[in-house]
């Protein structure tokens, strides 16, 4: 017996070998087995015992073996791949990733000759239509009417943005009375939460008065009267409330109701062009559950406006909307959840504002870099002072513009942001402008005031965009930017080879493009010649190539381009043919995309 039992267990398996088993592999090295020692014979005819017995062992191996190998990676915050998994491992350090956001407008506020003078507050959740699509006020905004006649109301488009979508107010919830009483914004799959738009008001039992809750990153850091609550985007992509537990934050009653407001967005589908918001109307939210509950909560000294008064302001931008964003991915989730762990979510290091500003707000940054005030004096000043066209740095119109409005008196201890928005802005001369707009920023510095530590104040600064184009000089010509018109980057075929010369140049054109890219750019970026040139060199029939022009003589081996601050361009500008990292302060774009096709020839 023990000789048989010996030759049985003796599979002769790599030990990792289980892991190649599916159910009909297995299924058949049990027959296989039992073939060669002999003993049973019923497991050869479909239908018997021992072969249904078979069966059900090896595709009840094929089951375990799936989660084995599921579960052995995605229980590793390091390994795992599915974004639910990752979303539990990272609860237990209190991570609450960012789900989508929906795309935010810009806009300019006019106020009409019939409005008279006096503090207005335009009511959360007013609205403005654009064709078929709504963009919404997330929070009251307060502005001021200073003069009789019309008027720019500069305040009101500097200090708030619009939120694409509608407001919908979910299914009234009954509190049961338990500590720490979770709420589940369960909606339809495939709706789009903009999760900063959720808003929780509860109508005690005990009073019959609504209170608004607010958000807060952690309970704990709350009393037991505070009215607060946590939110979090869980593993199944809905949103979950949790509220105090007479300890840590207020705890539900019994019997309270728990009325919870949302933004549904139009993802995609809801993104506007440039100008399509002409002077359009502002119309007031109303549903009467929403009037009983503006009226409890309303701050003190607050008159909201009225149907007759709304109906005199006006909104227009001369930009279009952000594209939204679909919420941190595992791998975004994998980066920032380290930082969020090691920062205990306040904000004390450049990587710690980084983190921050990267992840809440992905639908309206590109990029962002974050200075102290050593690198932002020797570095961004510094540019600044050595233009020879600036005499006074602190007077450059930009520079202005941002310490006037985001500075304080201050100019120590200050965290220096610079910001380049996703969506792309150029003027006729093809000079790069798309800045953050005030707008913006103040939503930036809003949300980073939330965690900041005390003796910090945010200030903003403006990229300086660089442009990018090609160009052949001489060494002991003065650079300057008409230079590239005439300059041509020459592709010299392989002998023999028949080719379509406009292909080569249009493959040649969508390496230069899709490199310089703005959604592929990002500040301090590193220039690599070698990557672009080995691309170039790739297309099918490319010997080598140079750059020339056409007014002269000159002929430079390999891709030089011209890179240079067409603000500033006597003060800066270069000729480049090697790879160059960018200063922290700088970004690129190709400069005359639309005649690139001209400037690329094939012999």
């Amino acid at each position: 017996m023990s000789t048989f039992t010996d030759n049985f267990t003796n599979f002769e398996l790599d030990p990792g070998a289980y892991a190649a088993f599916d159910a009909a592999s297995l299924r058949d090295l049990i027959n296989n087995r039992l073939t060669e020692q002999g003993v049973f014979t019923d497991h050869l005819f479909k239908g018997s015992n021992l072969s249904t017995q078979v069966d059900i062992i090896a595709y009840a191996f094929h089951v375990l073996v799936f989660y084995l190998n599921r579960t052995s990676n995605e229980s590793m915050f390091s390994e795992s791949q599915i974004f639910e998994n990752i979303n539990r491992i990272v609860k237990t350090i209190a991570y609450k990733p960012v789900g989508p956001q929906t795309s935010i407008l810009t806009f300019n506020a006019k106020a009409s000759s019939n409005l008279s003078k006096n503090l207005y507050t335009i009511p959360r959740y007013s609205y403005v239509n654009v064709g078929t699509k709504r963009f919404t006020f997330l929070k009251d905004a307060t502005f001021s009417k200073t003069t009789a006649g019309d008027e720019d109301i500069t305040s009101l488009g500097n200090e708030n943005v619009l939120y694409q979508g509608e407001i919908l107010e979910f299914p009234t919830q009954i509190a049961t009375g338990d500590p720490n009483e979770f709420v589940t914004l369960a909606v339809d799959k495939g709706t789009l939460v903009e999760g900063s738009s959720i808003n929780v008001y509860v109508r005690r039992v005990q009073t019959g008065n609504y209170v608004e809750f607010k958000e807060t990153d952690s309970l704990f850091l709350y009393g037991p009267t505070d009215a607060v609550f946590e939110k979090r985007y869980n593993e199944s992509g809905y949103y979950e409330i949790k509220f105090g537990d007479a300890f840590a934050g207020m705890k539900l009653d019994v019997g309270d109701e728990v009325f919870i407001f949302y933004l549904k967005s139009d993802g995609d589908e809801g993104v506007i062009e440039a100008g399509s918001l002409n002077a359009n109307p502002v119309f007031l939210y109303k549903t009467p559950i929403f009037d009983g509950i503006l009226d409890n909560v309303k701050p003190e000294g607050i008159t909201y406006m009225n149907f007759n008064d709304i109906e005199k302001i006006s909104l227009s931008s001369s930009l279009a909307s952000t594209a939204p964003s679909e919420g941190e991915t595992v791998e975004d989730i994998r980066e920032n959840a380290p930082q969020f762990f090691k920062s205990q979510n306040r904000l004390i290091s450049k990587d710690d504002f980084q983190s921050k500003i990267k992840t809440n707000f992905g639908n309206i940054l590109q990029d962002v870099e974050v200075l102290d005030n050593d690198t932002y004096i020797s570095e961004y000043m510094e540019y600044f002072t050595s233009l020879d066209q600036i005499v006074y740095p602190t007077l450059e119109s930009r520079i202005l513009l941002n310490h006037t409005i985001f500075s304080n008196p201050t100019n120590f201890n200050n965290v220096h942001i610079i910001g380049v928005p996703r969506i792309e802005n150029r003027t006729s001369a093809n000079i790069q402008s798309n800045f953050l707009v005030p707008a913006q920023k103040q939503l930036i510095k809003n949300e980073v005031a939330k965690n900041k530590v005390i003796g910090t104040e945010v200030v903003f600064s403006d990229p300086v965009f660089t442009a990018f184009d090609i160009c052949a000089a001489a060494s002991n010509e003065v650079l300057t930017s008409d230079f590239i018109s005439t300059s041509r980057l020459v592709i010299v075929p392989e002998d023999g080879l028949l080719l379509d010369k406009q292909s080569i140049v249009q493959s040649v054109s969508n390496i230069l493009l899709n490199y310089f890219e703005n959604s592929n750019c990002k500040l301090n970026q590193l220039i690599d010649f070698t990557v672009i040139s080995n691309d170039i060199a790739s297309i099918r029939g490319v010997e080598r190539f140079y750059t020339t022009r056409t007014d002269s003589d000159i002929k430079l081996e390999g891709l030089n381009l011209l890179m240079w601050n067409p603000v500033y361009e006597s003060s800066d500008i270069n000729i480049i043919n090697q790879t160059t990292r960018l200063p922290v302060y700088k970004f690129p774009y190709w400069y005359d995309i639309q005649n690139i096709g001209d400037k690329i020839t094939v012999e």
